[in-house]
């Protein structure tokens, strides 16, 4: 920071005496904690916290424009130990995942009110269609197979739960009062055995029917949160199982996950933002195409290897964290279901 914190002549957690020792510290040599004096002025407070938060924006911009148009540098220059005017790998991390997520969250929220509006309409005009299409069918009912409409009359609307095929009728009533009981009953009624399994889905059917659309996004997107804190150590444990040779700690190879992860957050974000406001796809092209080049210059500029090398390696590693990825999404999805 510019400017010089305000400093104590004595350390305020365990009293060490610096002017004894020859001065005020930074640090107490004694128990470590920094020598500042929080008591000040209110000005002064203000003028240290922005000088601190245009610190951290200096560095924060510095660190971003590295990451996002010189793949792999920043892994680099954090492994060669040049770490002082970057931002540190975690803390980049839980600052553009929170933006990510936090923003993610808004833009569907959004995009669900539009589609509730959009689904209105809809609504009104398939009623209107489907009035006309039913006089139609009254108009031309003579004509029709008498055994057929009667068909079509007692064949109610059914959905199948658990194996069990049930009315859509008597679901929506069961979903107001989902009672050990009532699951038992509503299972026998169609002459199957209550199971845990085939109560358990029936349950988790009211569940889901009861809740709003938000509280399902909100449990998904919270969890997918949580899942990356173990797709990212798997993905460092990838890249270490295919540069085993080149006898890299785990720690780089994680940083380079972290690294890369942060990239693909703000890619994404930024397609989210560009086809919310601009409303048109040619982002689509960037966002098909440069997460593979990325993954491949980033791998070429850390662990320097050769382009045919690099680019066997990407793939391998990009079709193995795929497949771990679609295992993991499809895991966060059945669970925030089944917790609901």
């Amino acid at each position: 920071m510019a400017h010089t914190p305000h400093r104590l002549p004595t350390c305020a957690n365990c009293g060490y005496d610096f002017v004894a020792a020859g001065g005020p510290n930074s640090f107490c040599p004694s128990c470590g904690q920094e020598n500042h004096d929080l008591n000040i002025s209110f000005g002064h407070l203000v003028e240290e916290t922005l000088e601190g938060l245009f610190h951290f924006d200096s560095k924060f911009f510095r660190t971003l424009g590295l990451l996002l148009f010189r793949p792999g540098r920043l892994t680099r220059k954090f492994n060669l130990g040049h770490r002082v005017a970057y931002v540190p790998p975690i803390r980049l991390y839980v600052f553009v995942s929170f933006v990510f997520f936090l923003l993610v969250g808004l833009l569907m929220g959004h995009d669900e009110r539009r589609l509730v509006d959009t689904t209105a309409q809809a609504s009104e005009a398939a009623s209107a269609a489907l009035d006309s299409t039913r006089a139609a069918v009254v108009k031309a009912r003579p004509n029709l197979d008498a055994s057929l409409l009667m068909r079509a009359a007692s064949s109610p609307d059914s959905i199948e739960v658990g194996r069990v095929r049930f009315g859509t009728a008597e679901l929506e009533r069961y979903a107001r009062n989902p009672s050990p009981a009532r699951t038992d009953s509503l299972i026998r009624s169609k002459g199957a055995t209550p199971t845990f399994w085939n109560r358990l889905a029936l349950r988790q059917w009211a569940r889901v029917r009861e809740s709003t659309v938000d509280q399902v996004r909100q449990r998904i997107t919270k969890n997918a949160s949580v899942s990356m804190f173990v797709l990212m150590p798997l993905f460092a444990l990838l890249l270490k199982g295919v540069y085993a040779r080149r006898k890299r700690l785990y720690i780089n190879h994680l940083v380079f996950s972290l690294h890369l992860h942060c990239f693909l957050f703000v890619l994404v974000l930024a397609g989210m933002l560009w086809t919310e406001f601009v409303r048109n796809d040619w982002f689509d092209v960037v966002l098909t195409l440069a997460p593979p080049l990325y993954l491949v210059l980033a791998l070429h500029h850390v662990y320097e290897q050769g382009w045919a090398k690099t680019i066997a390696k990407a793939l391998v590693v990009s079709v193995v964290y795929l497949l771990i990825i679609s295992f993991v999404l499809l895991s966060v999805l059945l669970l925030s279901l089944a917790l609901l």
